[in-house]
């Protein structure tokens, strides 16, 4: 008999519900929201690495927080964790965010080592990663698989026309070049070696130095006096002694300096007017003048009171990609073929950086900016000289053709 009576006042409440134009379901529907969407964000939060990853979480997270923190109803959580530039404690961390943060999403990453460290452990666990700065070639090359996208660059995308470029509109004939001695460095300077090579120029001399190099007389003292120009890839307080070195070796009026990363606007006013007339190529400049990179660059300025940097601007752009793919889906992550197919057709005209695309191996498509150091207002910047659209990792090669041929290696 009790039975009997809970079951007429349930259907009792049903009918009362109906007559009423509800849904006798509406109330269990609405009463559990869905869960935040969850974002790990690994990266080299202490030591050298500690600015770069800095400046690129909070251009990340600027660009959450001017979209609420939410898409289609759902908050946005992100969980920062220390890589410390070490690829066992990336990989002991990341697997700390999917197996106990239980995270949707990887994202972040500054170090090549970190992300290689970490990228079969989230595939095997069908967690997508999004990176927004670590440039190995290879993992999006040779060990590209349909989890893992990057919307930063790959190493040698830039150097490829910029190789190119040298040779043809400035006419050298006779470069020599000093790198940085890791995979890394290699991958920069071989990318530009091959195409000025291919142009028709010559690379006369190589360098290759530790990092951490705080004398470069062994390399600059023997720089032959018929070269053309000299390119040089280094970062950080390595660039800034590198380019004094330079000057005060009378070799700046003499050889023009060109470069990948060394006039950086993280350590361009620290360089000075030593940087002034360097020529060097990246995917972005604060100096940009698109109505999309002067929003940035004012919305930045007054969350952290400075101008943003390259890496802010890669954070920046690798959480509006992100965004833009769970739009697609209605903020349903847990739909992943829907989120990755969504990531894979995104195309942007309105990033800091201009107009990007992923190309079939989930690396970015973007334009190339060659760049030259004026001092505008008193301020140093990246005046933007040419631009280079649409520049793939593979540049003017089919990926096919490309993978057969390339490996840019120590």
């Amino acid at each position: 008999m009790p039975t009997m009576l809970c079951c007429k006042k349930v259907l009792t409440l049903v009918v009362c519900l109906s007559f009423a134009g509800l849904s006798p379901w509406v109330f269990s529907a609405s009463a559990a929201p869905a869960e935040p969407i969850r974002i790990g964000f690994p990266s080299f939060f202490t030591g050298v690495g500690a600015p770069l990853s800095e400046d690129m979480f909070n251009g990340y997270n600027l660009y959450l927080k001017e979209v609420g923190n939410t898409v289609a109803g759902r908050k946005i959580e992100v969980i920062r964790e220390d890589t410390e530039g070490n690829p066992s404690v990336g990989l002991t961390k990341v697997r700390k965010l999917v197996e106990h943060d239980r995270v949707h999403i990887v994202s972040g990453i500054l170090n090549s080592a970190v992300a290689y460290a970490v990228a079969d452990y989230v595939v095997q666990h069908e967690v997508p990663l999004i990176i927004t700065n670590a440039g190995a070639d290879g993992l999006t090359q040779q060990k590209r698989n349909p989890y893992v996208f990057r919307t930063s660059f790959s190493d040698s995308q830039v150097s490829h026309p910029f190789g190119e470029w040298v040779s043809r509109k400035l006419g050298y004939r006779k470069i020599v070049t000093l790198g940085a001695d890791y995979s890394a460095g290699h991958e920069h300077v071989r990318g530009f070696q091959r195409t000025f090579k291919e142009a028709g120029g010559e690379v006369v001399q190589e360098f290759w130095t530790p990092m951490g190099t705080n004398d470069y007389a062994p390399y600059l003292s023997r720089i032959r006096s018929d070269v053309d120009a000299m390119f040089v890839f280094l970062f950080g307080s390595d660039a800034i002694r590198l380019i004094k070195q330079y000057r005060e070796y009378g070799l700046k009026e003499k050889i023009p300096l060109l470069g990948k990363d060394i006039t950086d606007e993280m350590i361009l006013n620290q360089i000075g007017d030593n940087a002034v007339g360097i020529i060097t190529a990246q995917c972005y400049s604060t100096a940009l003048d698109t109505p999309a990179n002067k929003a940035f660059m004012s919305a930045f300025k007054k969350a952290f009171s400075r101008e943003p940097t390259f890496y802010a601007e890669n954070g920046y752009t690798g959480a509006k990609v992100l965004m833009e793919a769970l739009r697609a889906v209605k903020g349903n992550v847990e739909d992943k073929a829907g989120f990755l197919k969504a990531l894979r057709d995104i195309k942007l005209d309105d990033t800091p950086r201009g107009p990007i695309r992923f190309d079939t191996y989930q690396n970015v498509v973007c334009a190339t900016y060659i760049r030259r150091v004026e001092k505008v207002g008193g301020q140093y910047q990246n005046t933007v000289i040419e631009t280079i659209p649409n520049v793939s990792q593979f540049w003017k090669w089919s990926p096919e053709e490309y993978l057969k041929t390339t490996r840019y290696t120590r």
